[in-house]
């Protein structure tokens, strides 16, 4: 019994990779479909190379969720993207891992922040990384910041259920971070949904994914993590 119910099992794990790569060899990014690392995404229009080539999926560069993204009241014109790294992606949520920024001496009044851990260098361009001081932040930002006027650049990544994933948004504007601080919570939140409600994973292992239109009426919002497996 113990050996019947284990080849069942394998049987039933064979069927799924071969149901996976029906799909893979059936379709491709001609139809919208990429994998990146263990997930798969349908961007519902045809794919560039590059993306796969340089593993990520700038969302800004598909016409249709590029007009989600400038129509978005938080992300205003912020560039997206889905990236795959070959290391574990939470390296990118913790300083001693992947860091190389220390505290900064004698920090300005607006980057003294109750509940965040801020670390970068001083000069004509005040170049930080921040996360929220917490044991483990699903989110963190990289920011360079002109003190004389405030002309900024952020990055904000997020953290994704798939170890070697993450999403980030890069985001201009005249601010300081105490200003921006309490608003990378909401884009994190915000830049994961949209990776969710293009995640087909599911589908894509189940052999029942088809390719599709963009779909109409949508701000790919309302999706989150109990919709992927």
């Amino acid at each position: 019994m113990k050996s019947a119910a284990i080849g069942l099992c394998l049987l039933l794990i064979s069927n799924t990779v071969l149901q996976a790569e029906s799909i893979e060899h059936r379709y491709g990014l001609e139809d919208g479909l990429i994998q990146l690392n263990e997930r798969w995404f349908d961007l519902h229009a045809p794919i560039p190379e590059y993306f796969v080539e340089n593993e990520f999926a700038p969302l800004d560069r598909i016409r249709w969720i590029q007009d989600i993204l400038n129509e978005d009241p938080l992300l205003g014109s912020a560039v997206v993207h889905i990236f795959a790294q070959p290391q574990d992606a939470r390296r990118v949520f913790n300083f001693d891992l992947g860091g190389g920024y220390d505290p900064i001496e004698n920090p300005p009044a607006w980057l003294r922040l109750p509940g965040w851990d801020i670390r970068g260098s001083d000069g004509n361009w005040i170049s930080i990384m921040a996360m929220p001081a917490v044991p483990t932040p699903q989110e963190r930002v990289k920011c360079s910041i002109r003190p004389d006027d405030f002309d900024t650049m952020c990055f904000v990544s997020a953290d994704y259920p798939d170890p070697r994933l993450f999403v980030k948004a890069r985001m201009y504007g005249r601010y300081t971070f105490e200003e921006f601080a309490p608003r990378i919570p909401a884009v994190a939140t915000r830049i994961r949904e949209i990776a969710y409600c293009l995640d087909v994973t599911d589908e894509v292992l189940a052999g029942t994914w088809r390719p599709s239109p963009p779909p109409e009426n949508t701000r790919l919002e309302d999706c989150g993590e109990e919709v992927i497996s």
